[in-house]
């Protein structure tokens, strides 16, 4: 039986119901959660992350804008406020955002961080080695493949390195 004030387990459920996309229930879990904690990061980032998920980039913006005021670094806040710019077309403040989006801790859900994270990201200009991988799904690598083309033109073959699923 669910204790009516035990704020996480509505968190949680709120989480849950967002992954099966069932926006309706996962916002009013989110909304019941913060209710009684409102001073919930977690559930407020949460709460972001499932309007960029269902397609309502500016409440998704204006929740990361809530989070990142409370704690600037927080990478949750940033990854959701990126993917909800990138949606609106802000490519400027979304890129920005995003690079910010893949330092998300290893404790995260979503352990953005690769193998890689030592190396430093390619400013575009220097010709050097560049690791190509993929840290969304593999419909986005297929599509981001795409795009290679143009990488050995710039830089030449022998300066890429291309990590894929192997799907």
């Amino acid at each position: 039986h669910l204790d009516p004030k035990f704020a996480e387990a509505y968190n949680n459920l709120g989480f849950i119901a967002q992954i099966q996309g069932r926006w309706d229930e996962a916002q009013s879990n989110f909304e019941r959660c913060l209710d009684l904690q409102p001073d919930n990061i977690e559930a407020l980032s949460n709460y972001g992350s499932m309007f960029v998920n269902a397609g309502e980039p500016q409440k998704a913006i204006d929740i990361a804008q809530r989070v990142l005021a409370q704690q600037p670094d927080n990478a949750d806040a940033a990854w959701n406020a990126a993917l909800a710019y990138l949606g609106l077309g802000d490519w400027k403040e979304g890129w920005s955002l995003y690079r910010k989006g893949l330092d998300l801790s290893l404790v995260s859900s979503t352990q953005r961080k690769r193998r890689y994270k030592d190396l430093p990201y390619w400013d575009g200009k220097t010709v050097q080695k560049v690791v190509v991988y993929g840290e969304q799904g593999v419909g986005d690598e297929i599509m981001g493949v795409s795009m290679i083309n143009d990488l050995i033109a710039f830089l030449g073959v022998e300066n890429i390195i291309l990590e894929a699923h192997p799907r």
